[in-house]
């Protein structure tokens, strides 16, 4: 695999240990241990990868990224290397469109999967950057449909809700039909609990669009098959912030919103995006984030197998209290088979 590679870092050391690794793997590389340096370069020389550190005396890697975008000759995809991550970088790093991620130490290894995995990707879309995939093809035409479906016609609404929840499924062929098993699994939750009808549609709704996030997300992310660094945790969560927010422009979504919002939250407080506990965790949201991960636990997943049914189980009370309300957990423990059935269309 062939490739031109720019990195750059002020640390010199650490540039020559890059560059080293790169090489060995056959690529073109060149490197810049300051702006003028990058801009002399991409000024002359496409690149199909930039990497660049963060912390950096003239303007930090974001910074960069936004100059380089400007001026040089071809759009590459961009890596981030840092050696710490917060929330107020995740969100910078996704506006700026960064492809990879590299927590500061990384292994050799870590490095050359990161650029590898983002040159094939880069290879089979051709046009932009890997943050924005999401929003190609039949996702952006779900998108349109929604925005323009009229509120009096919920029967096409609920339409194009299903094929949006597809779309969104098919980013990777790991979460293929995922988002309409767990619809599945909250709605037969929810009768269990004797949700009203009212309540009943808001949570189809909700589960169908759950992952909304994800189509923001780069595919270094999405298909990591290791430990994610503290930028690639923060990206993840602000992500489903983001969903939400394309989802309040959208007509009928309301409701289903704080369900979206807060089905990562944990019964005990740890969870994200605001450490709610409780019963202070809508009902729907903790519907959809035990059936979540219920068809999580049963699929198979980049960095594991699928689940037997006794490590299933296992897991789920082990979450009871903590990060799961005991009332559902009880609830799917008692109707296993059959919850684990409804994981299967032609059963239902």
């Amino acid at each position: 695999m062939s490739a031109n590679i720019l990195v750059v870092d002020d640390e010199k050391v650490l540039l020559r240990s890059i560059k080293h690794s790169l090489l060995l793997e056959s690529f073109s590389v060149d490197t810049a241990s300051n702006p003028n340096e990058v801009f002399s370069k991409i000024k002359n020389k496409s690149y199909d990868v930039v990497v660049t550190d963060f912390s950096m005396p003239e303007m930090n890697g974001l910074e960069l990224i936004q100059q380089v975008k400007r001026t040089a000759l071809n759009l590459p995809a961009f890596v981030l290397m840092s050696g710490y991550g917060n929330l107020d970088m995740a969100i910078q790093a996704m506006r700026s469109e960064v492809s990879g991620f590299l927590k500061k130490p990384f292994t050799r290894d870590k490095l050359v999967f990161c650029i590898k995995n983002i040159l094939v990707k880069k290879a089979q879309v051709n046009t932009r950057p890997l943050f924005v995939q999401g929003f190609r093809g039949g996702i952006l035409s779900a998108l349109k449909e929604l925005f323009s479906v009229q509120e009096s016609s919920y029967k096409n609404f609920e339409k194009v809700i299903e094929k949006l929840a597809e779309e969104i499924d098919k980013i990777t062929l790991y979460t293929m039909g995922h988002s309409a098993r767990v619809s599945r699994i909250s709605l037969m939750l929810a009768k269990k609990l004797r949700i009203d009808e009212h309540g009943f549609q808001t949570l189809l709704i909700a589960a169908l669009l759950h992952d909304m996030g994800n189509m923001v997300l780069p595919d270094e992310i999405l298909n990591q098959t290791g430990k994610l660094n503290d930028i690639e945790l923060n990206m993840i969560r602000m992500s489903q912030q983001v969903g939400v927010e394309i989802l309040k422009s959208a007509p009928m979504t309301e409701k289903c919103i704080p369900l979206i919002l807060h089905h990562h939250e944990n019964w005990d407080g740890r969870g994200y995006p605001q450490k709610i506990c409780g019963e202070e965790i809508p009902l729907g949201a903790r519907i959809i984030g035990i059936a979540e991960a219920f068809d999580a636990m049963f699929s198979l997943r980049p960095h594991r197998k699928a689940y037997s049914e006794s490590e299933a189980k296992a897991n789920i009370l082990k979450a009871r209290e903590s990060q799961f309300d005991p009332l559902c957990v009880d609830i799917l423990l008692d109707s296993f088979d059959d919850f684990r059935d409804h994981l299967n269309p032609q059963t239902c």
